[in-house]
């Protein structure tokens, strides 16, 4: 079952030369149990990421779009997941969402989402949905000294 992540959860992008936001990952973050200790294997296989011991981001490069991917709409929020629709519907009813960037992952699935409000928030959903669409981003776990978080990352070319 997903889980909402607590802590250390955030988009990091750069500026083009006009001064504008551009993508380069988002970090899932985690919580402080053990469900986001188990690994990603699940999301790996959806994504149809190959098994390498690879240490870079390209390593872990999505080679498909799994069938349920989609963007979404809720009250006041923009969502991204790997849910079904019907599925994604259910998970909103549960949770109240009421951040303005609030992310849920486990091993197999996960949920972005955003305050639409948030122009720089939305943005960034927009071009990592993109991205996954196009297949040009990776997914991939990040240690830090008090848990693991889920990265989606822009790959460049």
């Amino acid at each position: 079952m997903m889980r909402r992540a607590h802590m250390n959860k955030t988009f990091v992008s750069h500026d083009d030369r006009k001064g504008n936001p551009v993508f380069d990952k988002a970090l899932l973050g985690f919580d402080a149990t053990s469900e986001h200790e188990w690994g990603i294997d699940g999301l790996m296989e959806k994504f149809h990421i190959p098994r390498t011991k690879g240490k870079k981001p390209r390593d872990f490069r999505i080679n498909d779009v799994p069938p349920g991917f989609h963007m979404g709409y809720r009250a006041n929020h923009v969502y991204v997941t790997t849910l079904k629709r019907q599925d994604a519907d259910f998970f909103l009813d549960r949770y109240t969402i009421g951040g303005e960037f609030e992310t849920f992952w486990d091993d197999k699935d996960f949920m972005i989402t955003v305050d639409q409000g948030n122009k720089y928030n939305r943005e960034m959903i927009n071009q990592l949905y993109s991205g996954i669409c196009h297949v040009e981003a990776a997914i991939y776990l990040m240690s830090a000294w008090t848990g693991k978080s889920l990265v989606i990352e822009y790959i460049h070319g």
